[in-house]
This record gives C-alpha cells, sequence and structure tokens, in this order.
C-alpha cells in the first residue's frame, strides 16, 4: 500500500473531468483516427509549460499547476493548442485568443514571477565555489 502523501501528491496531480475535456476538443478539431485514452495531470514546472506526448494509445498530458485555479475556457484552450499540435492542425483563433488573455493578465504574471524565483535554478551567492574562491578577483 501507498504512502498517505504519495497517494495525496497522486491525487494532487490529477486534473478532474481533464481526460472527457481532451476528449471533447478532439473531436471538436476534427482530428482523424480514434482518440487516445487520455491521462491528464498538473505537474510543478517553474513557467506555464504544458506538455503532451502519445504512448501506443495512451495520451499523456501535463499541463502547468499554474492552471489549477484557471478558468475552464483556459484548459479548453491549452487542450486545443497542444491537440492542434501534435495532429498538425491549425489552432482556431477563439482558442489562442483566450489563452493569450489569460497569460498576459498581470494575476498570471505575477503569480509566474514568484513561481520562477522559488522554482528556478538557483544562483549561488557566495563567490567561493568548489575549487576557487573568486572573492579576492572582485
Amino acid at each position: 500500500m501507498m504512502p498517505t502523501s504519495a497517494r495525496r501528491a497522486l491525487i494532487d496531480r490529477h486534473v478532474p473531468g481533464g481526460a472527457q475535456l481532451f476528449h471533447r476538443i478532439f473531436t471538436r478539431l476534427n482530428c482523424h483516427g480514434r482518440p487516445p485514452q487520455f491521462i491528464v495531470e498538473f505537474h510543478p514546472y517553474a513557467d506555464l509549460t504544458h506538455t503532451i506526448r502519445l504512448r501506443q494509445e495512451i495520451a499523456y498530458v501535463r499541463l502547468s499547476d499554474i492552471l489549477r485555479d484557471a478558468d475552464l475556457q483556459v484548459f479548453e484552450s491549452a487542450a486545443a493548442i497542444l491537440l492542434s499540435r501534435m495532429y498538425r492542425r491549425k489552432t482556431p483563433r477563439e482558442y489562442l485568443n483566450a489563452y493569450r488573455e489569460f497569460t498576459y493578465s498581470c494575476q498570471t504574471r505575477a503569480r509566474l514571477t514568484t513561481l520562477r524565483r522559488a522554482r528556478g535554478r538557483k544562483i549561488p551567492e557566495l563567490p567561493a565555489g568548489k575549487f576557487y574562491d573568486l572573492a579576492p578577483l572582485f
């Protein structure tokens, strides 16, 4: 049996209704073929990054956890953009505009800045490195 913290992490990563949303957008974009099974989860990226990869008949989708509090329209836009790129379709303009509006909003920009500081690469502040001390040079 999994430890409680591991189960909680899996539950927190799951996007409720994500598979149905991607299936709906798949049919709306007129993608050819049988739709794959979608596994959609949030991932703690340091930026507004989303990925999709297709393995056999399963599409693994990772959405940035910044979208956790976003509107349904933003989720649909992210799904349409990912599926359009994967199936080489042109993304409808309304999805692009809705996604841009979300990403360019002041609230999203501020949240991204905070997350980049917390999750991004850490810049060492001390001049003493692993092999050399650069303090005498400056």
